[in-house]
């Protein structure tokens, strides 16, 4: 795999071994989930989870095709959000 080490007016370029450096650094500074741990977390599928990332009623930081989820934004989440329907 080749990397460019460039960056953008928006930051560094994905893919670039700036850009990795940059996602490793923003990880340690604050715990962050995926999508899958986040919907293991919240007891719903990842698809689900994702749609709620797309709609922005869950926010997430999104790394090329990877989404990232900070442990604050699960808490608040599952404070602002109603209990689920269950079935009868």
């Amino acid at each position: 795999m080749r990397y460019r080490c460039a960056t953008s007016a928006s930051g560094p370029v994905e893919g670039s071994k700036v850009y990795r450096r940059d996602l490793a650094a923003r990880l340690s500074q604050v715990e962050r989930l995926t999508v899958a741990e986040a919907s293991r977390r919240l007891r719903r599928h990842p698809e689900l989870v994702r749609r709620w990332l797309r709609e922005g009623r869950l926010r997430g930081e999104q790394y090329g095709r990877e989404w990232l989820i900070a442990e604050r934004e699960i808490e608040r989440f599952t404070r602002a959000e109603p209990e689920r329907r269950r079935r009868t």
